[in-house]
C-alpha cells in the first residue's frame, strides 16, 4: 500500500514540477518514516537514546554481555546452514530478475508503448494497492500449506507469466495487453515476497535474529540494484522480449532449488545455542 501511494504521489509531481520536485518529496517521506522510527520505543522504560536512561529487556537465551566475536560467529553459523544458503541463492535469482524489471517495465511503457511517466506511475500504483490486497489472502495460504511450498508456486507462477510476456510480444500494442502484463507481475511479485520473508524469519536463529534478518534483506536489495544496474548491458545484447525470457529463467531455477528446500533441515539448524531458560513476555 505504501508503494501504491508513493507511486501516485509521483506521478502527480512528475506531471506538475519534474524529477526534482518529486524526488525531493519522496526523500521528505523517507525522512519521516526515519524520525519516527528513531522516537519509537519498545516498552516502556527502553533507552531512547544510547546515553538515555533505560534498560533493555532481559533475554534469559542471550547472553547479557556478548562480546562481538561471538555474536559476529553465531551470525556466521546461521547463516551459512545449508538450508539458509539455498534460500539466499532463491533470493538473489529472483531479485536479480525484479531488479531488471525496474528498469525495465518503465522503459518499455514510455519509449515503445508510448505512455507518460506518469500515466505509468499512476498505473502502478493501482495495480500493487490490488496486489496488496490479494497478497493479504496469499498469506492465508502460506499460513496454511507452508512458506516453502508457497514460494515455490509463486516463483514457478511468475517464470510462466515472464515467458508469457516475451511470448506475447507481438501483442504487447493491444490496450489491455501490457497493463495486465504489469498487473500480473505486481500480484505475483508480491506473492513471492511474501513467502520469501516469511521463510527468511522462520531461518534465524534466536540469539542473533535481528542481525540475520538484516543481512538477508541487504542481499535482497544488493541483488536488485544488480539487476537494475545490469539492465543496459543486457538489453545491448538481447532482444526486449528475449530480456522477459531471461527473467523466467532466472524464476526457474529459483523455483527449482526451492524443490531441494527441507523445512526441517532448517528447523534442526535454526537454534545456533540452547536456550537457558523460557523465553520472556515483552510488553
Amino acid at each position: 500500500f505504501g508503494m501504491s501511494i508513493s507511486g501516485e504521489l509521483s506521478g502527480k509531481l512528475l506531471e506538475d514540477g519534474g524529477v526534482p520536485i518529486a524526488g525531493l518529496a519522496l526523500t521528505l517521506m523517507v525522512a519521516f518514516v526515519s524520525v519516527l522510527a528513531f522516537l519509537f520505543r519498545e516498552r516502556a522504560g527502553a533507552r531512547l537514546l544510547p546515553w538515555s536512561p533505560g534498560a533493555a529487556t532481559p533475554r534469559p537465551d542471550i547472553p547479557a554481555r556478548a562480546d562481538w566475536a561471538a555474536i559476529v560467529l553465531n551470525l556466521l553459523r546461521g547463516l551459512v546452514v545449508p538450508m539458509s544458503l539455498l534460500l539466499v541463492l532463491v533470493e538473489l535469482l529472483f531479485r536479480t530478475a525484479g531488479g531488471i524489471g525496474v528498469v525495465r517495465h518503465p522503459d518499455i511503457a514510455v519509449k515503445t508503448l508510448g505512455y507518460s511517466a506518469a500515466t505509468f506511475a499512476r498505473y502502478i500504483a493501482a495495480t500493487r494497492a490490488i496486489a496488496a490486497v490479494l497478497g493479504l489472502a496469499y498469506g492465508t495460504l502460506i499460513a496454511r500449506f507452508g512458506a516453502d511450498r508457497m514460494l515455490a508456486a509463486a516463483l514457478f507462477a511468475i517464470a510462466l507469466v515472464f515467458a508469457g510476456i516475451g511470448l506475447a510480444h507481438a501483442a504487447w500494442t493491444v490496450p489491455w495487453v501490457a497493463p495486465g502484463a504489469m498487473f500480473a507481475i505486481d500480484v505475483v511479485g508480491q506473492c513471492v515476497m511474501l513467502a520469501m520473508i516469511a521463510l527468511f524469519m522462520s531461518a534465524c536463529s534466536p540469539a542473533v535474529a535481528a542481525s540475520q534478518f538484516a543481512v538477508y534483506m541487504t542481499m535482497a536489495n544488493l541483488a536488485r540494484s544488480f539487476g537494475a544496474s545490469a539492465y543496459d548491458d543486457i538489453a545491448a545484447h538481447l532482444a526486449v522480449q528475449e530480456v522477459f525470457f531471461l527473467s523466467a529463467a532466472l524464476a526457474l531455477v529459483a523455483a527449482l532449488c526451492m524443490l531441494a528446500f527441507d523445512i526441517r533441515g532448517m528447523a534442526r539448524h535454526r537454534e545456533v545455542s540452547p536456550p537457558a531458560g523460557p523465553r520472556p513476555v515483552l510488553d
